[in-house]
């Protein structure tokens, strides 16, 4: 049964990610759980930069957020659910979502955008490898895609406190 151990395996390594990820409403502002540092996420970024993280945000940086969040949660419902043939296509999803907001302006304040390149960079891989993985039934890949979104998971906790900090969500 290695399509058992696969779901298995993926479910073992995303129930991690399941604890720490929530999606916001349509249109307000990304509700993520904080990655819990401490320190103020926003620590010595100047006023100029929350305006332009502001405007990111409004100005369609918000839908981008907003559904690499959702598409992860909805790998996380199809994991739970055991169901990899929808994993399967939320993950090509995710992968899409991902190219988007790739292509869409950056982020003006380093910082915030070096989290979100980082996010989009590790969630566009795990999203491939589990993509790849789920098709060939491959539970290595799939292992290795639940790894990274993990990390990516991290990297989007961040980019959301940061744009909830600086946009004054």
């Amino acid at each position: 049964m290695p399509v058992l151990v696969c779901t298995a395996s993926f479910a073992a390594v995303l129930g991690i990610i399941l604890v720490t990820t929530h999606t916001g409403g349509g249109g307000g502002s990304p509700d993520r759980a904080g990655a819990g540092s401490g320190q103020s996420a926003t620590a010595g970024i100047s006023p100029d930069a929350a305006s332009t993280v502001r405007d990111w945000y409004v100005k369609g940086g918000e839908p981008h957020l907003t559904q690499v969040s959702r598409d992860v949660t909805s790998i996380q419902d199809d994991q739970a659910a055991g169901d990899t043939v929808s994993m399967q296509s939320d993950c090509a999803t995710l992968l899409t979502d991902v190219q988007s907001a790739q292509v869409f302006p950056p982020i003006a304040e380093p910082q915030t955008q070096a989290h979100w390149s980082k996010a989009l960079e590790q969630l566009g891989q795990a999203a491939a490898d589990c993509r790849d993985g789920t098709t060939e039934k491959d539970s290595a890949l799939i292992d290795k895609a639940g790894t990274e979104l993990t990390s990516a998971n991290t990297e989007l906790d961040l980019v959301t406190n940061l744009v909830n900090s600086l946009a004054g969500s």
